[in-house]
């Protein structure tokens, strides 16, 4: 873990979070070097962050943030589920998926409300904002997604511009499925 840095005193260091955080790290490391990446990076027994940039299929980039962090301890009335902040968000270049820009966004009651934008209902906690029907490989993907990725619930968003051959992709959680991720490289 030569771009990662640890923070904390020895007793941190002897933490079970500390050690959980690191484990993430070196897993985290060990795939983005395969892919010929780079990583950097600081863990804590409070928190961790992961900033890296890897290749994937063909041409195409990938960079990847991960945050997962305790906000403080535990309360009667903010339980320590409320005080963690934790996401994951992957950014692809170069990546071809036909003609059509889309956006998948959680469902709410006060969702984006474009007009000129189709809605259409993506299993029970999505919507698809697009202008027009998806092309096939934009339905594949969105599949793969709803499909492959448990819990699906945490996916925030994904979004796509065919100008400029980009994929946004955030998880509300700190993503662990690297089986998953290289399959949406492989796209």
């Amino acid at each position: 873990m030569e771009n990662i840095i640890e923070v904390g005193s020895p007793q941190d260091k002897k933490s079970p979070f500390f050690l959980d955080h690191k484990l993430y790290c070196e897993v985290w490391e060990a795939f983005i070097l395969k892919h010929d990446g780079k990583l950097k990076g600081k863990v804590s027994a409070w928190a961790l962050i992961l900033k890296g940039a890897f290749r994937g299929k063909g041409f195409s980039k990938w960079t990847v943030e991960l945050k997962k962090s305790t906000m403080s301890g535990n309360s009667i009335f903010f339980p320590s589920i409320w005080n963690v902040l934790q996401y994951t968000l992957l950014n692809g270049e170069k990546i071809d998926l036909g003609e059509k820009r889309f956006e998948i966004r959680r469902k709410c009651l006060f969702g984006p409300l474009n007009i000129i934008k189709r809605k259409q209902k993506l299993g029970a906690h999505h919507v698809i904002l697009a202008k027009t029907n998806l092309a096939s490989e934009q339905i594949a993907l969105l599949s793969f997604l709803f499909l492959e990725i448990s819990p699906i619930e945490s996916l925030e968003y994904c979004k796509y511009d065919p100008l400029t051959q980009s994929v946004a992709i955030r998880f509300g959680t700190f993503f662990k499925s690297l089986d998953s991720l290289s399959k949406i490289m492989q796209r």
